[in-house]
């Protein structure tokens, strides 16, 4: 057994060691007290780090963390060596431990989809400024055995793809509330991941998506270079796998859905996600006119598309509740209720990841915000927008995109299209590059425009999501995003939507 872990009652570069929280073979993690504050002090042995490389790199590193100053990121307070031994010290954060969480039921998929895309953020932010790893180096967290990958149990000079395969297994057990390799001991785990190959996903937990598979096995390929560039590209391609579960099981929720009672509210602290009583009068569709920017766009090729639908993700359908509650305030109760809302006045809807949120309570809940603020509506329904985006795309579904200039802007449309889609449950939107300075985006049958006929152009929630998008991608100062046809004024409920560079 490693001397790192009989510590406890002894001083350390002047930290008093109380009990160790936790060890591997080679590194344990103590409690501390020193001048008045309780500190996290790692230590790791000399047969791991039998030089000072390791000690100069973590204080270079905890200077670069300082400047960082991200709230995901645990700063290194004080690092060095002594003696044999490396240490390296941290605030202690008392929390539940993940697998804690896990085993208790208490790890909701909105809760791990935030952990892992803070994670996800963190570590992105500390590659692209350290160059170095975060994740799975010795002065770091996660040394357990089954989160090293192949090049570092077989000494070769690990780069941030290895912190890729540590996400990727820490996603994998979050998944499948299983523990990737069982419980082995340190030596059987380790050979286990030089001689075998991952365990399937989908046969420890079969609902979910059977392309999960594939995008795990690339993360934790063997061969480094065959992985994801990046914690977030591993998340973006994970949040688009298709929902396979829930188109499998949505007529049977539409079924369940209408012979439901209207407004119902399920035990518990959320309302169950059922179509609320909604106002009659929706405006029918019309024809496409031919002089319209969807059929001249059409004639260049944009693809045309139909809903075959009127239902949309529950979870979605929850953000905008939980978004537009936020932003209307005082105003919600009578705002709710104008759109047939009631239930939802107090209480979150059980988002999930099925297709039964009708698509005419959206339209009912931009008439009823527009009858509320009169003139002031459009900067409340572009803050609604703005605020859902920026809820959606942080804490659920990142956009983690290398490129600069015109294709970064690609990069975002082809994410949030994407996104779109998947929201709907069906291919809605379409989009085309005229030049390097300008693209067309097309929302058919739009969220928010069927239904409804406005004098004036009225998607501004939508406008201003996509300018959120772009803002969270860095790109926003010098792009421009326009409604130029509105759905809701054409009566076809097909919105089309410019982004233009503006030369500042």
């Amino acid at each position: 057994m490693s001397a790192v872990r009989e510590l406890s009652g002894t001083t350390l570069k002047g930290y008093q060691l109380e009990n160790c929280l936790g060890w591997s073979s080679h590194t344990a993690v103590y409690d501390a007290w020193r001048g008045g504050a309780s500190w996290a002090v790692k230590i790791v042995d000399g047969d791991l780090a039998p030089d000072g490389v390791l000690a100069d790199r973590l204080k270079r590193e905890a200077r670069v963390l300082t400047e960082l100053d991200d709230p995901a990121i645990v700063p290194i307070h004080d690092a060095g060596r002594t003696g044999r031994l490396t240490y390296a010290v941290s605030p202690l954060v008392r929390a539940q431990r993940l697998d804690d969480l896990m085993r208790s039921g208490q790890l909701t998929s909105e809760r791990a989809w935030s952990i892992l895309n803070d994670l996800a953020v963190a570590l992105d932010r500390v590659h692209d400024r350290v160059g170095q790893l975060a994740m799975s180096a010795p002065g770091y967290h996660v040394t357990a055995a089954q989160y090293l990958a192949p090049e570092q149990l077989e000494g070769r000079e690990p780069d941030r793809r290895a912190d890729v395969y540590a996400l990727a297994v820490l996603v994998f057990e979050i998944l499948t509330r299983t523990e990737l390799l069982g419980a082995r001991s340190p030596h059987e785990a380790m050979r286990a991941t030089l001689e075998g190959s991952p365990p399937s996903a989908t046969e420890r937990q079969p609902d979910l998506p059977s392309g999960l598979d594939l995008v795990l096995g690339r993360a934790m390929a063997r061969d480094p270079l065959l992985r994801h560039r990046s914690a977030g590209e591993l998340l973006q391609q994970l949040v688009s796998l298709p929902d396979e579960r829930a188109r499998h099981v949505e007529q049977a929720v539409r079924s369940a859905a209408v012979m439901a009672a209207p407004g119902f509210v399920g035990a518990g602290s959320a309302v169950a996600p059922v179509p609320p009583r909604l106002p009659a009068g929706l405006a029918p569709k019309v024809p496409t006119p031919e002089t319209s920017m969807v059929a001249v766009l059409k004639r260049l090729g944009v693809p045309v598309r139909r809903a075959q639908q009127d239902v949309f993700l529950d979870s979605y359908f929850a953000e905008l509740l939980r978004c537009a509650r936020r932003v209307c305030d005082d105003r919600w109760p009578a705002i709710a209720a104008g759109a047939g809302l009631e239930a939802y006045t107090a209480r979150d809807l059980a988002g999930g990841g099925s297709l039964s949120a009708p698509v005419a309570a959206v339209s009912r809940l931009a008439d009823a915000i527009e009858a509320s603020y009169g003139p002031e509506a459009p900067a409340v329904m572009r803050q609604w927008g703005r605020l859902t985006a920026e809820s959606w795309i942080r804490y659920r579904k990142p956009l983690r995109l290398w490129a600069s200039g015109e294709k970064r802007v690609e990069d975002v449309i082809a994410a949030f299209t994407s996104d779109v889609d998947r929201i709907r449950g069906e291919p809605l939107t379409a989009w085309k590059k005229v030049d390097r300075h300008t693209f067309w985006v097309v929302h058919y049958d739009n969220l928010g425009a069927v239904g409804r006929r406005c004098a004036g152009k009225s998607c501004h929630a939508w406008t201003a999501a996509l300018e959120q998008a772009l803002r969270l991608a860095g790109a926003a100062n010098s792009w421009v995003v326009e409604e130029a046809e509105c759905g809701s004024v054409t009566g076809t409920y097909d919105c089309v939507f410019t982004i233009q560079y503006v030369d500042l």
